[in-house]
C-alpha cells in the first residue's frame, strides 16, 4: 500500500522534484518555435517565386497584347511588303518595348507569312499569322479587258 504524504494540509503523491505533465518545456518550445519559423520562410519563398511569375506573364501579355496590334495594323493597311520591319512600341504607349517584324512569302499568291517579335527589358514574345496583300497580286486572266 502507499503512503500518501501530506504537505500544508493537503495529500501529495509523489515526489515534489517530479514536474507536471501539463506544461511544455524549453526545448519543446524551442523545436516548436523553429518548425513555424521555416514553415514561414518556405511560405515567403514561395509567395516571391508566385510575384516573378506573375510579373513575367504580365510582361508576356502584354508584348502579345502589342504584337497583335502591330498584326492588326498591318492587316488593315495591307502593306506588308512596305511595313517597316522594326521600331517601337512609342505610338502605343510602350517605349520600352521594341518589335521586329519577318515577312515570308506565303504558299498562296499574295499571302504573306508575318512573324512579329515583340520585346522588352524582361521577355519576348513572337506572334505569327498569315496576310492578304492585294498589291502584290497579278491582274491577269480572261474575263477582263481585250
Amino acid at each position: 500500500m502507499r503512503r500518501l504524504r501530506v504537505v500544508n494540509g493537503l495529500p501529495v503523491t509523489g515526489s515534489l522534484t517530479m514536474r507536471s505533465n501539463r506544461a511544455f518545456t524549453l526545448v519543446e518550445a524551442m523545436v516548436a518555435v523553429i518548425l513555424c519559423g521555416v514553415g514561414v520562410v518556405a511560405a515567403m519563398q514561395a509567395l516571391a517565386s508566385l510575384q516573378k511569375t506573375n510579373i513575367n506573364a504580365v510582361h508576356s501579355e502584354r508584348l502579345l497584347r502589342l504584337a497583335a496590334n502591330k498584326i492588326e495594323e498591318i492587316g488593315v493597311t495591307s502593306l506588308v511588303t512596305e511595313t517597316p520591319t522594326d521600331g517601337d512600341f512609342a505610338d502605343d504607349g510602350a517605349p520600352d518595348a521594341s518589335y521586329n517584324i519577318d515577312v515570308q512569302p506565303g504558299t498562296v499568291e499574295g499571302t504573306f507569312v508575318v512573324t512579329i517579335t515583340a520585346t522588352d527589358a524582361v521577355s519576348q514574345q513572337s506572334l505569327s499569322t498569315i496576310v492578304f496583300d492585294s498589291s502584290s497580286t497579278s491582274t491577269t486572266g480572261t474575263g477582263g479587258q481585250p
